[in-house]
């Protein structure tokens, strides 16, 4: 029932619905402020707490129980819940289940049911549904919520999703990074995270590993990049073509490289991932302030998931929090650096030469830094 409620708004939580022991409290902190300032911490608490879940529950169970419910579907049941009783039950049982869910307190045993299956029992007061009430409301207010549904003569239906054995999986980078037809500035931030991942098994496993021919999606990238005013639609298109014609052949080089670039080079000065991630595939550190990498660390970790964000992948996340480290330990902050260097190999756990580094450091001056060595040895120098 609280899943279908999920989607049914059909009220205002108000304070009465708070409970009361907590309402009682704040009421008489706000005892001597405005009626103003009052309202707005009780609007505050409103919103903010869980209130508004407990009570779409019981509204929508409310508005989805019909007449029959008391009268013809009663007939054979025991001490059944009245209309008035209904409303305190249904916050009784969410409050159980919560505590139950949340607390791991026991479910009150008298609601297992007594004296012939009654549907509702009093606990510490309040009516309370037993199991059995549960279970006749539950299946009246599904029954309800089926009935009221939109009719259809006939409903296309995927069929084949439902066969056994079928999955749905996303498409390996390699059989679309190299279409221009889905490339746009929306789109600009996967491709890139795409590419990345290729450079990075590229500079880790030169010999066996390689990158996509992504040529027709840079000279869509000509011709885009000359009509975006802002930087922070240009860089992710700007590393990716300076990141492609890095790493290929120069055969395969754009004909417009690297004068595009130049044309942009101010685009990466500014702390950014984009920019980040071009610096360190091309065996280079940037020029940023400490502070701005410890903000642009902090960022892209709160950030990294969010849909128009660029994942750099964990390998340049370790590689970009050792960075942050060796700044730190030049400032000679040695604790925030040995924390970093800890972070990193929690970040990339499984890499063997990042552990030994990390054991191998002295107690007492760390040395420096060099995460190009540590994690890209065949990029370094």
């Amino acid at each position: 029932m609280e899943s279908l409620a999920q989607e049914f708004d059909q009220f205002e939580p108000v304070w009465d619905d708070y409970d009361l022991t907590k309402r009682k409290a704040i009421d008489e902190a706000l005892a001597e402020a405005s009626s103003e300032v009052a309202d707005r911490v009780r609007a505050a608490v409103l919103a903010t707490e869980h209130i508004a879940i407990s009570r779409r529950f019981r509204e929508f169970v409310l508005a989805h129980v019909r007449p029959s419910f008391y009268r013809d579907e009663a007939e054979r049941a025991i001490a059944v819940a009245s209309r008035p009783d209904l409303s305190i039950a249904l916050r009784q049982a969410y409050a159980i289940r919560s505590k139950y869910v949340h607390h791991l307190r026991d479910i009150p045993r008298l609601l297992v049911g007594m004296d012939g299956f009654q549907e509702i029992r009093k606990i510490d007061g309040f009516a309370t549904l037993t199991f059995a009430g549960l279970s006749r409301l539950a299946r009246h207010v599904i029954h309800t919520f089926v009935l009221r549904q939109p009719k259809v003569q006939t409903e296309k239906y995927q069929w084949r999703k439902e066969l056994p054995g079928m999955l749905t999986m996303e498409w390996a980078p390699e059989y679309w990074i190299g279409k221009p037809e889905g490339y746009d500035v929306s789109t600009s931030r996967r491709y890139l995270e795409a590419f990345i991942g290729q450079v990075v098994d590229l500079v880790r496993n030169p010999a066996t590993a390689k990158i996509a021919d992504i040529r027709p999606v840079l000279a869509k990238i000509e011709g885009l990049v000359p009509g975006l005013a802002k930087p922070s639609q240009r860089l992710p298109m700007l590393a990716l073509y300076f990141l492609f014609n890095k790493f290929a052949p120069t055969d395969a080089r754009s004909a417009r490289f690297p004068e595009l670039v130049d044309a942009h080079k101010s685009d990466f000065d500014a702390p950014s991932i984009d920019s980040l991630a071009a610096h360190f595939l091309s065996g280079q550190n940037p020029a940023w302030s400490l502070v701005a990498l410890e903000e642009l660390h902090d960022r892209y970790f709160r950030e990294r998931h969010h849909a128009d964000a660029l994942s750099l992948g964990r390998v340049l996340e370790a590689a970009f929090t050792l960075h942050l480290a060796e700044q730190h330990r030049l400032a000679r902050n040695e604790d925030r650096a040995r924390a970093l260097i800890g972070l990193a190999v929690e970040i990339l756990p499984q890499y063997a030469a990042l552990k030994s580094f990390e054991a191998s450091l002295p107690a007492d001056q760390l040395p420096d830094i060099d995460w190009n060595a540590i994690l890209l040895p065949s990029n370094a120098g």
